[in-house]
């Protein structure tokens, strides 16, 4: 990911926001895309890249249908314990480099 990208990223506890960070680059519609993102993580309970495999290429299209599910990279669920306690969401880049900003974000926050 270039250096000069820096996308909002965000962090949802148990569904409700804990943290905003938005570069001055990033455009304000990225900020609903990075929470969509991590509430569907935390929702779900697993990375939205997953979510949006299982759609492309796992037919499950009723995932369209759940409430809050958003099938773009950039959504990664904390995991502590074996328990997800929260999730992180990133948007402004390509959804490659949204999927690799909120994965180091969740890998800086383990214990």
């Amino acid at each position: 990911m270039p250096n000069r990208l820096q996308p909002p990223r965000s962090s949802i506890p148990a569904a409700t926001l804990a943290y905003l960070e938005r570069s001055d680059q990033a455009g304000t519609g990225t900020i609903d895309a990075a929470i969509g993102k991590a509430r569907a993580a935390n929702g779900i309970k697993t990375p939205t890249n997953t979510i949006e495999d299982m759609i492309l290429n796992r037919n499950q299209n009723n995932l369209l249908a759940a409430p809050g599910a958003f099938p773009v990279e950039g959504g990664v669920p904390i995991i502590v314990d074996n328990q997800v306690i929260g999730a992180i969401g990133a948007s402004a880049g390509m959804p490659a480099d949204d999927g690799a900003v909120a994965n180091a974000g969740a890998k800086g926050l383990q214990p």
